[in-house]
């Protein structure tokens, strides 16, 4: 599997649906939805409005501004499932970030990235690109953010 290869595999597992994602693993704590937001009360944390947790379905992301968390639904997915977010992080990914790739991977119809015939060592090469990825993304993010607000 070569670099392009391992942008389509992520590729693919990001662009499912956020919303069905959420609806499915946030059965119950949905408190409010329009065609633009699902409003959730967060799984992780109390909260006396019970929307602190958004997703942008037209952005396909998500934010908890009471755990101060947020991503595309990749993390979405290891949030509700570990109440962690692998975000800045560098080498190889946490167990959290594994199981979250896998089960978007099986909902997408593709197999678990260690099934793919690779290394451990290719495998957390792999992990170490996303890592990178990511940690551009949240700056480029933050930028963006910074910006805005000026």
């Amino acid at each position: 599997m070569n670099n392009a290869d391992v942008r389509e595999y992520y590729a693919r597992i990001t662009d499912i649906d956020i919303g069905a994602v959420a609806r499915e693993l946030l059965d119950g704590r949905i408190t409010e939805e329009t065609p633009a937001r699902l409003l959730c009360d967060c799984p992780h944390h109390q909260s006396q409005s019970h929307r602190s947790l958004h997703i942008r379905l037209d952005a396909q992301a998500w934010i908890c501004f009471g755990c101060a968390v947020g991503g595309d639904v990749l993390q979405l997915v290891e949030f509700i499932q570990s109440g962690a977010v692998t975000s800045g992080h560098s080498g190889e990914m946490p167990e959290s970030h594994r199981k979250s790739r896998d089960w978007l991977a099986n909902r997408a119809g593709l197999p678990p990235l260690g099934q793919y015939g690779l290394s451990p060592d290719q495998i957390a090469e792999m992990e170490r690109r996303r890592a990178c990825e990511t940690r551009v993304q949240d700056a480029l993010s933050a930028l963006a953010d910074y910006y805005h607000r000026r």
